[in-house]
């Protein structure tokens, strides 16, 4: 604990929270993006191509991606 104001530093614990809280965060940001840009559901199950993991959000929101996914998951796509 050796800080003071001209070398402050942050602690494993810290940083730990720091990470986790800009995953998140990234991962909303991802799938708000994503859900405004597909809101409109142009394309429809059959046309749109699906893809492995963040590549259904090209043409889907991501509950469409999801709902998708966990009503297809024991045809295996």
């Amino acid at each position: 604990m050796n800080s003071d104001a001209n070398n402050p530093e942050v602690e494993g614990g810290q940083q730990l929270g720091l990470f986790l809280v800009g995953a998140f965060l990234a991962l909303v940001t991802t799938f708000l993006i994503s859900s405004l840009v597909n809101i409109r559901g142009i394309k429809t199950d059959k046309e749109s191509v699906i893809g492995e993991g963040i590549e259904d959000l090209k043409g889907r929101t991501v509950f469409r991606a999801f709902a998708y996914r966990w009503k297809n998951r024991k045809r295996g796509k």
